[in-house]
């Protein structure tokens, strides 16, 4: 889940578009499903670093912001890769890693 947010920076993702990409399009899931896992990556990439960068958009979905976005040497083509380079820097820096099923 939390690759595909990462690859869809900034843009609002559907609760039925994570389940597809994560659990299949065959799934048989609860929408709920995903406000787990979405507690479960608040709890791993925000919590110990005390931020908020999963957002939630009520009556639509979830949103990964971009924490460098408007810093003064960043461009907007490079959101993906800063935000994967940010999240193994806050899972190397003593966080406890990420479980498989949370990054499926």
């Amino acid at each position: 889940m939390l690759y595909f947010l990462l690859l869809h920076v900034g843009a609002v993702c559907t609760k039925i578009e994570l389940l597809d990409e994560v659990w299949g399009v065959a799934h048989n899931e609860s929408p709920n499903l995903v406000d787990v896992y979405i507690s479960y990556l608040r709890k791993k990439i925000d919590a110990p670093f005390v931020r908020a960068s999963l957002k939630t958009i009520r009556g639509v979905g979830y949103r990964l912001v971009d924490d460098l976005a408007g810093s003064p040497n960043h461009s907007g083509a490079d959101s993906a890769n800063d935000a994967v380079t940010a999240v193994h820097a806050r899972v190397d820096s003593g966080a406890d890693s990420l479980t498989e099923s949370a990054v499926v």
